[in-house]
């Protein structure tokens, strides 16, 4: 009686998630099933990003070093000659970081003032959120802003009839991975906001 033949050999998972620059990359385990085991896996076109590496085991570790989109083929070859792949992209972030740390917001009753800051990374182009901190905790004219967008922090201070000087400490949240295995903030900025004169 002839031995039934083996079902034919599929690649099953393929967790590959988001990384970030700089942190360890956390572990994942591929899985196939038919064919003759045992399995060895490799990559057939494309590369991993840089710092990860694939086990002929099938297990994918190791800490990004590169920030970007990075497309490759994975494939699993069993015992008897069968093989099976499957396209795969992974995108790893920068982490999230000011590249401006310090500015200043010098205004009058008159015109307020406005002030910039940069800023570079984050796992999209979500709009991150701001922690804000102001010291001394005196609230701010009404209608004073705070905005995040495309790189760009935009401090927006409304005129007042009166003359202050306060310092704020902002925080960049990146909303989008914010789970274990990811930095999720930014190291702090500062701006020294000082509004002169008195109606």
């Amino acid at each position: 009686k002839a031995s039934p033949s083996p079902a034919k050999l599929i690649i099953t998972s393929l967790p590959f998630h988001l990384g970030e620059v700089g942190l360890v990359y956390v572990p994942v385990a591929l899985g196939a099933k038919g064919g003759v085991p045992p399995y060895k896996w490799t990559l057939e076109g494309g590369a991993l990003p840089p710092g990860l590496a694939l086990s002929s085991g099938g297990s994918t570790t190791g800490k990004p070093t590169a920030a970007g989109s990075f497309s490759f083929v994975v494939r699993v070859d069993d015992s008897a000659g069968g093989a099976a792949g499957v396209p795969r992209t992974i995108f790893m972030f920068r982490q999230i970081a000011f590249t401006t740390t310090r500015a200043t917001c010098t205004g009058d009753q008159t015109t307020g003032c406005t002030t910039t800051l940069k800023y570079i990374g984050g796992a999209s182009n979500a709009t991150p959120k701001l922690s804000v901190t102001l010291d001394p905790k005196t609230p701010l004219p009404p209608g004073s802003t705070f905005t995040a967008k495309a790189g760009i922090v935009t401090v927006s201070i409304k005129p007042q009839c009166s003359s202050f000087t306060a310092f704020v400490t902002l925080v960049l949240v990146d909303q989008s991975p914010c789970t274990i295995g990811y930095k999720c903030s930014s190291a702090p900025a500062s701006v020294a906001i000082t509004q002169t004169q008195s109606c």
